[in-house]
């Protein structure tokens, strides 16, 4: 064993007089945290608490800051009238958790949430709220809203409130489009108005990331972090400012690949209304006419018509005496 330990300190000796540079596994304690939750839901509580870690994890990966190692509270409740009594205060209709800052406490709604994938949807979204309390209680204040919900919808892989207005491609496209200055210090309380201050942050950080990738992003919460305003830290970093990054978000927004992805889905879900909604009718409508074509032969039989019904396909069919067969006629000599 010292041996080993020898030759690693030589090869790490030499690595450094090359210039090399030495990698070593940082370990980063996440932060303790209470789980909470009511008789009827802690089963449920228990069995996520693994998956919570892991989340956690990875949310502070993804943004690079150094852990708050103090502990945070997560609470579980069942529906919107113990969120409120959790929280307090009368929330808006369209909210399913709540990160709170000073208290350093989630609050989760699972029957607000909706289906255990949406519950999991909204955890990491509201666990990157919490990796984003790293920042320190000052940054985390003055970093603007929209930007604190486009990375926990982009971290969370789902955009909130999606559907519950106008498209932003349609609205840029329009030129009815809000600016993100709007959604600086919070949302509205109408879900309408709220979704696309949602669905701008989280085209904002979407972009960003395309464009310039997660160290980039890190850099800027790292700025953010170190006391710059949001503005300042997308200029340090990629030269372009908060108005600069927007217009061309505008742009892109309105262009034909944004205009056509949204219009594709749209005609998507259409089509599936369409086949939905018209399949049942041309049923109905062919039922009622091979039932107007059966009564029609049927009362052409009772007449003596050579032809009388197929059963089972509706068609009619040639009736011939029990002497011939198809195909045969009398006057030709058979064989």
């Amino acid at each position: 064993m010292a041996k080993a330990s020898a030759r690693m300190s030589f090869f790490a000796a030499l690595l450094a007089l090359s210039g090399a540079p030495l990698a070593f596994a940082q370990s980063s304690s996440l932060p303790p945290f209470e789980s909470h939750a009511p008789p009827g839901l802690q089963g449920m509580a228990d069995k996520m608490e693994s998956e919570i870690t892991a989340i956690l994890q990875e949310a502070r990966d993804w943004t690079g800051l150094p852990v708050d190692p103090r502990p945070f509270r997560l609470e579980w409740v069942s529906g919107r009238k113990e969120l409120e009594g959790a929280l307090g205060y009368k929330a808006p209709s369209w909210f399913a958790a709540v990160a709170e800052l000073k208290k350093r406490r989630l609050v989760i709604a699972t029957e607000v949430a909706g289906s255990q994938e949406q519950l999991r949807i909204t955890l990491r979204h509201e666990l990157m709220h919490l990796a984003m309390m790293d920042l320190g209680a000052t940054a985390f204040r003055g970093t603007p809203s929209w930007f604190h919900e486009g990375c926990a919808e982009v971290f969370a892989g789902d955009i909130y409130l999606k559907g519950s207005s106008d498209s932003i491609f349609w609205m840029a496209a329009a030129e009815t489009l809000p600016t993100l200055s709007e959604y600086r210090a919070g949302f509205p309380q109408s879900p309408v108005l709220a979704s696309t201050g949602y669905a701008l942050g989280h085209a904002f950080v979407e972009r960003y990331l395309r464009l310039y990738g997660q160290p980039a992003l890190r850099e800027v919460l790292a700025l953010l972090r170190a006391g710059e305003e949001l503005d300042s830290a997308l200029v340090q970093t990629t030269g372009l400012s908060i108005v600069t990054e927007e217009k061309a978000l505008q742009e892109e927004l309105r262009g034909l690949a944004g205009l056509g992805g949204d219009l594709y889905s749209r005609l998507f879900l259409g089509l599936a209304v369409f086949i939905f909604v018209a399949f049942p009718i041309v049923r109905a409508t062919r039922r009622r006419r091979r039932a107007d074509l059966e009564s029609q032969w049927a009362e052409s039989g009772k007449q003596g018509s050579p032809y009388s019904v197929s059963r089972r396909m509706g068609w009619p069919i040639r009736k011939f005496p029990p002497n011939e067969r198809p195909g045969e006629d009398k006057n030709e000599p058979q064989l």
